[in-house]
């Protein structure tokens, strides 16, 4: 009994709390919809507005439900720094998987940036200031370009970077191992 007497009051002091106001921010997320598959394309809008980030990264892989929540924010104020822009105006959507074979996704878009010109940043600033030993090298997977920025000394915690630019969006794909990386990059429409 005073084991639930400890609780009681942790868990009514969170339900307390008024319910938070949904985020109207340009980096707000979207929630991909449960039928969406790693097959589909990005949809189109008649109206010339561009699609949904969310809409750009699989909501699955293989058999795995990925996570949609905001990762990697130290990387991404390193980037709003390197492009001369305040974080909130960079853009992202995420898919991720943090179990067995981790990586992280990113899609990125800042207004009147093309693509290259984030994946130039992004490759800029893929590991923190400490890390000396990085490499930038262009290579091909399933038949698309892709910048690969790897450092051998971070590797292993960090993970390697496979960045491919897409008209106005940089997607970039963090993985530890390179096949998890390909079958990432395999399920981008």
């Amino acid at each position: 009994m005073r084991v639930l007497a400890l609780i009681l009051p942790i868990v009514l002091v969170g339900c307390s709390a008024a319910p938070a106001e949904p985020s109207r921010s340009p980096s707000a997320i979207a929630t991909p919809s449960a039928s969406a598959s790693a097959t589909t394309a990005a949809p189109t809008n008649p109206e010339g507005e561009l699609p949904p980030l969310q809409a750009l990264l699989p909501s699955q892989l293989g058999e795995v439900e990925l996570h949609t929540f905001p990762v990697g924010q130290d990387i991404l104020n390193r980037l709003a720094d390197n492009l001369g822009v305040a974080r909130e105006e960079v853009e992202v959507a995420y898919a991720s998987e943090h179990g067995a074979r981790f990586f992280q996704m990113y899609a990125v878009r800042l207004a009147g940036s093309p693509a290259g010109s984030l994946a130039t940043a992004w490759a800029a600033i893929a590991y923190p200031p400490d890390v000396t030993d990085v490499s930038v090298v262009e290579e091909t997977s399933d038949g698309r370009a892709v910048t690969v920025v790897h450092a051998p000394s971070a590797a292993a915690r960090l993970g390697t970077f496979y960045l491919l630019p897409q008209a106005d969006t940089l997607v970039v794909v963090q993985a530890l191992d390179r096949e998890t990386a390909e079958e990432a990059l395999a399920a981008l429409p």
